[in-house]
């Protein structure tokens, strides 16, 4: 029963940690690399309880700068989200 239990807490972790752009949806964070004009850039955020840096761009196009807080407002793909300025 032990080594079971272990096995599916494990499996979970790891469905969870290559989706977790897709929970990030409605999450706080702050810009991590610059967000460039057009282009990307990374965000920290508390995803599921786990700090976790993603890829982001604006949702608007404009340059967001490292430090700004900024709000998840859209998934772009697994491994990238779209951002506004707090």
């Amino acid at each position: 029963m032990g080594v079971s239990l272990i096995l599916h807490f494990l499996l979970r972790m790891q469905e969870q940690g290559n989706a977790s752009a897709w929970w990030a949806l409605g999450e706080k964070g702050t810009v991590y690399i610059n967000i460039p004009v057009d282009g990307s850039g990374k965000v920290r955020l508390m995803v599921r309880g786990v700090k976790s840096i993603v890829n982001a761009r604006s949702q608007n196009g404009s340059p967001i700068i490292e430090g700004t807080r900024v709000k998840v407002v859209n998934i772009v793909n697994p491994n990238t989200v779209e951002v506004i300025e707090l």
